[in-house]
């Protein structure tokens, strides 16, 4: 992504390019951040720019426009748009959607957002299935993640995160909307995006303090500080959490009702990227190496 254009592409396993697309100039203070998603035969793409004439980098002399913000999907296999769909535009976010489907529901995309708060899609047409009424006032960094009957998402400012909400989505086949279940204001992360799993919500804030709570409710179950900054976001294998803080180093904890650092391992030089796993390997990537652990030898 440059200032000229956001570029959506598709490699082979030998880094050939199949086809690209230009979707137009980036206006942003800070760049583009949002990852795209494949969903079945489509490739999703949130294109969340900004409005400087509301941003804190706005110029006192202008010129201050405004970027044209959009949901593109397209297919996986030409890239071709399938359809796309208009957003508002207010303070870049940096959040990567994600897909909720109810028990015996269609499947929808869901997006956070500065303008739009947390908004879900309908993946076949690209139209707008509920929206939740509680804008964000700060930028949406975190990604959304989802739990049985919940979505979840959060948006901050700096280093800290500001608030977290928990809303129970809306059905138009239903004449439901969505409302609030619950929300968090303390110790929330900034940059890396929450982890449920087993009945549990886990937030790993950039300043290393880690929460652990009843997903269902928002109860706390513990809160405590692991030493580091981080970036990047927790992971969960074999009924732990993976982390790596900025300077390199690997934190593993329990992850369960129980605080628990199991091992502290430096990788050397610093990391801002997230774990991955696939195929039984965690990959971790640094400033200037690629680590795969795991798997066959």
């Amino acid at each position: 992504t440059t200032p000229e254009a956001v570029m959506l592409l598709a490699l082979d396993r030998q880094g050939r390019e199949l086809w690209r697309r230009d979707l137009g100039p980036l206006i942003s203070l800070q760049g583009s951040g949002s990852s795209p998603i494949l969903y079945q035969d489509l490739v999703v793409l949130a294109n969340d720019q900004e409005d400087m004439e509301r941003s804190p980098g706005r110029k006192k002399d202008g010129p201050n426009p405004a970027g044209r913000s959009f949901v593109v999907a397209v297919d996986r296999t030409s890239g071709q748009t399938r359809w796309q769909t208009e957003t508002k535009t207010f303070l870049a976010g940096y959040s990567t959607p994600c897909v909720y489907q109810a028990e015996g529901g269609r499947a929808e995309l869901i997006f956070s957002s500065t303008a739009h708060g947390i908004m879900a899609l309908d993946p076949a047409s690209g139209e707008i299935a509920w929206e939740f009424g509680q804008p964000f006032l700060d930028r949406a960094v975190i990604s959304p993640v989802v739990a049985p009957g919940l979505v979840i998402a959060g948006h901050g400012a700096g280093i800290r995160g500001t608030r977290c909400i928990a809303v129970r989505p809306g059905s138009s086949a239903q004449g439901t909307e969505p409302t609030l279940a619950y929300e968090i204001t303390r110790s929330l992360p900034m940059v890396p995006t929450p982890l449920v799993k087993d009945g549990r919500l886990f937030l790993w804030c950039d300043d290393g303090v880690v929460s652990c709570l009843r997903v269902a409710t928002g109860e706390t179950i513990w809160r405590e500080r692991v030493e580091g900054d981080f970036y990047a976001s927790p992971v969960w294998v074999a009924n732990c959490l993976y982390n790596v803080s900025k300077t390199g180093e690997v934190v593993v904890l329990a992850a369960g009702d129980a605080f628990e650092v199991l091992h502290r391992i430096p990788l050397g030089e610093p990391s801002y990227a997230t774990p991955a796993v696939a195929g039984g390997v965690m990959y971790l990537r640094t400033s200037s190496h690629l680590f795969s652990l795991g798997g066959p030898r």
